[in-house]
């Protein structure tokens, strides 16, 4: 699988190596002051989405087995908690040898959780990461949502770190929350750090579900690369339709015309509306339950 051998290559490149090493020998103090676990937590978090950062930078549709979150984000930790223990009376030029060492040990770990995916893993063994992320006006006009009418609750397919759709919606007081991979900055249950493939979409719940250019651009990369990974989004399409609630809708861009052509139109209404004329592979799509 050449996307993690991209992603090996990067771990194992000096001069990315050096350059973290710069970046954690001026932030030093940070790690060095950070006292309770759940600090260790939350800086290993932000240092964790660094990375997914990095990953999406160079292949938005590299696959993670479900398994790696954990493990990905345990090597983070195990690096904040390494880094405090440095000694701080150590000369500059010993200080950046330890962090050196730490950081090579590190890169280490993260490259054994990641080689084994290059013959094992399987395009329908992981979770997608997603391309970008966009302003929450671009995002209503896009998928013609008045958020302040919208059928709660509400939830973002493939939301992104900063869940800025999500948190729009919140703001007015409604009931929302998004999905990504990355951890979550905060404990409000904003995001849930779920794969889209995996997560269990209960029948008859949600009011509205979006996904603006997340869900459907990776299914539809799955019907050009991957029949097999194809047939899974096929069956979680339908698990999405499924636990709309009866009125409620799924809003999506691109347009999904062969996932759509299954649809059953006694129970569920089709409304294509075009973004660039065309281009109807641009269309947003939204299906409602009646």
């Amino acid at each position: 699988m050449a996307d993690i051998s991209t992603l090996i290559a990067y771990l194992e490149n000096g001069e990315s190596e050096r350059r973290m090493v710069d970046s954690i020998c001026e932030n030093l103090a940070f790690y060095q002051n950070i006292d309770t676990g759940e600090k260790v937590g939350g800086f290993a978090g932000s240092i964790y989405n660094w990375f997914i950062r990095e990953c999406v930078g160079r292949n938005q549709y590299l696959v993670f087995p479900e398994n790696a979150y954990a493990s990905i984000f345990g090597r983070y930790k195990t690096l904040v908690t390494e880094l405090r223990k440095l000694s701080r009376t150590e000369t500059t030029e010993r200080t950046r040898e330890e962090v050196a060492r730490v950081v090579k040990e590190h890169r280490r770990a993260l490259i054994a959780i990641v080689r084994p995916m290059n013959d094992s893993a399987s395009a329908g063994e992981g979770v997608i990461l997603p391309c970008a992320e966009y302003s929450e006006s671009l995002q209503f006009e896009i998928l013609r949502i008045d958020p302040n009418t919208i059928r709660e609750p509400f939830l973002d397919i493939g939301c992104g770190e900063k869940a800025t759709l999500v948190k729009a919606i919140r703001a007015r007081g409604k009931e929302a929350v998004g999905m990504d991979q990355y951890q979550p900055a905060d404990d409000s249950g904003c995001v849930l750090r779920a794969n889209w493939l995996e997560f269990s979409f209960v029948p008859d719940y949600w009011g509205t579900i979006v996904s603006h250019m997340a869900f459907s651009n990776h299914f539809i990369r799955a019907i050009k690369t991957d029949p097999e990974l194809a047939a899974w989004y096929q069956a979680v399409y339908r698990e999405i339709l499924e636990s709309l609630v009866p009125g409620g809708a799924f809003c999506y861009t691109p347009a999904l015309p062969r996932a759509e052509a299954f649809i059953d139109r006694a129970r569920f209404t089709v409304e294509r509306m075009t973004n660039v004329e065309g281009s109807p592979e641009l269309d947003t799509v939204r299906v409602a339950k009646r």
